[in-house]
């Protein structure tokens, strides 16, 4: 929703709801999501125009008004229900991965990029958390914003970068990402292990061969 300030202040109401909602829209797009979503666009259009002349981070804290009062919605366990920061208690990008409140991990990203190079208690980063959490929407954002070291190594567990996590974790379409990302294949652990040679000891060779 935070892009919806882009709009002109002048832009016709209808034509504006008419290009948000376009994508939901699509073949597999679920019903619920699609509710959802144009319930929030709906929202978001009305800020806009409302704040005509506000700059984005007035925009974006607007949307974050809106998320704590419960005036937006998400899905949760399947059905549509109001937002709370409250009740998501987000106060940081660790947070919003783990909760899978994308429009805050786009606010952290944008506006917030410095938590993008912090760690968590765990002593890991914001990549190493989104493999654990098996959230890939979560590490092509923050690779698409640029966000993240590909090839920070994590403060715990044999000093591993995000690349060997996931080959560990047997994530494919992670593993995928992070190199075409820059993810250096050949960085070692402490113990002197790269992400082939952990994915191999985990016998899974579909990772291996993707790392060769």
């Amino acid at each position: 929703m935070w892009f919806m300030d882009r709009l002109p202040k002048d832009t016709n109401l209808v034509w504006a709801k008419r290009w948000t909602d376009a994508h939901e829209e699509t073949p597999n797009n679920p019903q619920v999501s699609k509710e959802m979503d144009i319930y929030n666009n709906d929202n978001g259009i009305k800020i806009v125009h409302k704040n005509a002349g506000t700059t984005y981070a007035e925009i974006i804290q607007s949307c974050i008004g809106l998320i704590k009062d419960g005036e937006l919605r998400v899905i949760h366990n399947g059905e549509i229900q109001p937002t709370t920061l409250k009740e998501f208690s987000i106060q940081s990008i660790f947070d919003a991965i783990e909760k899978r409140v994308e429009s805050l991990i786009d606010y952290y990203l944008t506006y917030q990029m410095n938590e993008t190079k912090q760690v968590n208690s765990e002593k890991e980063g914001a990549l190493h958390f989104c493999v654990r959490e098996n959230y890939l929407h979560g590490i092509r954002e923050i690779l698409l914003k640029g966000g993240a070291n590909v090839k920070y190594k994590r403060k715990m567990n044999d000093n591993e970068t995000p690349l060997m996590v996931a080959a560990v974790y047997r994530r494919i379409e992670m593993v995928k990402s992070l190199i075409a990302s820059g993810a250096d294949k050949n960085l070692e652990s402490t113990s002197g292990w790269t992400a082939k040679e952990k994915a191999k000891n985990e016998g899974y060779l579909e990772i291996v061969k993707l790392l060769s």
